[in-house]
C-alpha cells in the first residue's frame, strides 16, 4: 500500500475516534444525534479487515500471540487499576461475579461498556487465518465470502453483534481485492456501498423520525438487524469516499499528529469512556451511563487503530 493510502487510513482513524468521543458526549446528554456519530467502530473494523486482507499469515500461532498480546496487555493493565476503584467508591455496581465476567471479557461494568469490543476483535483475529484459507482460491472467492458472511450471522447472534463481525469480514474481502486490483476496487465498492447506505439509512430515518413506527416481536429484531447493517454500509461508504478523495499532506506537524494519534489511540479508547459515561464521569459524578439501552449503544464504541496493523 502506498504512503498516501496509509496516511488516508490514519486520517480515517482520527476522524472515527473523534466521532466516537462526540457520540459519547451526546449520549450523556441524551441527544439523538449520538446514534449517527457511532459509526466509528464499524469504520475501524473495516480498516482492520482491510489491512489484514493484504497480508499473508505464515505462522498462525505467532499471529495469535502477537494480536492477543497487543489487545490484552493494555486491557488488563487498565482493569487492574479500575476494578479496585469500583470496589472502593462504587460497590453498588460491582460484585465478585461481575468482576470475574469483566476479567474474562464476558460482560462489562457500568462505565466500561465500550470494552465489549475486546471480545469482538479477538473473535475477528481468531477467524482471520481461516479467512485467508477460504479466500485463497480466487475462483471460489465470492462464493465462500458470501457463505462465511451468512454463517456468522447465525452463529454469533447470542454472544456478539454479528453485523460487526461481518463488517470485519467485508473489510477483509475488500483488502484482498485491493491487493489484487489496486485503487480501482475502492471506486467499484463505493459505487455499490453509497446507494445502499443512502437507501438503508434513508428508510431508517423515515421509520424512526417521520412515521415514528414502533415494532414488537420478530419485527423489532428484524428492524434492529436492518439498522445495524445500515451502519455497516454507512461505514463502507464513508471509508470509500475518504480513501478516494484524501490527498497526501506535506505538512510535517500534521503528519506528526497523525503518527502520535496512531500510537496512543488505543489507550485513549480504553480510558475515555469511564470519564464521560461511567461512575467517574467528569460531566456528572452520580450518573452511570453507557448501558445497552442508551441512545448510542455500547456496541458502537470505538476501536483502537493500533490493533489493526
Amino acid at each position: 500500500m502506498n504512503q498516501q493510502k496509509m496516511e488516508s487510513i490514519s486520517f480515517l482513524r482520527v476522524i472515527s475516534t473523534c466521532m466516537i468521543i462526540i457520540c459519547h458526549f451526546l449520549q450523556f446528554y441524551g441527544n439523538e444525534l449520538a446514534y449517527w456519530f457511532n459509526v466509528g467502530v464499524q469504520i475501524f473494523l473495516l480498516i482492520s479487515g482491510f489491512l489484514f486482507g493484504q497480508k499473508v499469515i505464515d505462522k498462525i500461532g505467532k499471529f495469535y500471540k502477537k494480536r492477543l498480546l497487543r489487545i490484552l496487555v493494555d486491557y488488563y493493565l487498565y482493569i487492574i487499576v479500575v476494578i479496585p476503584l469500583y470496589w472502593i467508591f462504587h460497590k453498588e455496581v460491582i460484585s465478585f461475579y461481575a468482576t470475574i465476567k469483566q476479567i474474562l471479557c464476558l460482560s462489562c461494568l457500568p462505565g466500561l461498556n465500550h470494552l465489549w469490543f475486546i471480545r469482538t476483535i479477538i473473535l475477528c483475529y481468531l477467524i482471520t487465518p481461516f479467512l485467508q484459507k477460504i479466500f485463497k482460491n480466487g475462483k471460489k472467492e465470492v462464493f465462500f465470502g458470501i457463505e462465511v458472511f451468512v454463517f456468522f450471522i447465525f452463529i454469533t447472534g447470542k454472544f456478539f453483534t454479528s453485523a460487526w463481525i461481518n463488517c470485519y469480514i467485508m473489510g477483509y474481502f475488500f483488502g484482498k481485492q485491493f491487493k489484487e486490483r489496486g485503487n480501482g476496487v475502492i471506486k467499484d465498492f463505493s459505487r455499490i456501498a453509497i446507494p445502499v447506505a443512502v437507501i438503508m439509512n434513508g428508510s431508517q430515518i423515515v421509520v424512526d423520525y417521520i412515521l415514528k413506527l414502533e415494532f414488537t416481536g420478530e419485527w423489532s429484531y428484524a428492524f434492529q438487524v436492518w439498522t445495524e447493517y445500515s451502519h455497516v454500509f454507512l461505514a463502507v461508504a464513508f471509508f470509500g469516499i475518504v480513501m478516494q478523495l484524501y490527498k497526501d499532506k506535506q505538512n510535517m506537524i500534521y503528519k506528526d499528529f497523525l503518527n502520535f494519534f496512531d500510537r496512543h489511540s488505543y489507550d485513549i479508547y480504553i480510558v475515555h469512556h469511564i470519564y464521560i459515561l461511567g461512575p467517574f464521569s467528569l460531566l456528572s459524578q452520580d450518573k452511570l451511563g453507557g448501558g445497552e439501552n442508551c441512545v448510542c449503544s455500547s456496541n458502537n464504541s470505538i476501536n483502537s487503530p493500533n490493533t489493526y496493523e
